[in-house]
């Protein structure tokens, strides 16, 4: 069996950008249309331009569920969201670093 951080050495920053970014915004309970697969090829072809946005709360709505009792959804901000998974991707090897000194081998 292997280790925690053996799993977690396998994992590029790039794949974990990726990963986060174009896969880990929204819940794998919702249907395939939301993705944010697209969003992430958005981010890496503008080149992070939006490093400067403001603290943003996350995006609310309501959905009625079948008994007419509304039901509150959110999802959060895109590029606050991306910019955190950008300071995720940047700090990786630091992060592994953490991992191999604090875990037991």
């Amino acid at each position: 069996m292997k280790s925690y951080i053996k799993c977690l050495e396998e994992i590029s920053n790039e794949e974990l950008l990726e990963g986060l970014l174009g896969y880990g915004m929204f819940s794998e309970k919702l249907p395939p249309v939301f993705s944010s697969i697209s969003f992430y090829h958005y981010w890496i072809s503008e080149l992070n331009e939006y490093n400067d946005w403001k603290s943003k709360k996350y995006i609310c709505f309501e959905s009625m569920r079948n008994n007419n009792i509304p039901r509150q959804l959110g999802i959060p901000n895109p590029f606050k969201y991306a910019i955190l998974c950008e300071k995720l991707y940047n700090s990786w090897n630091d992060i592994l670093d953490t991992f191999r000194e604090n875990s037991v081998l």
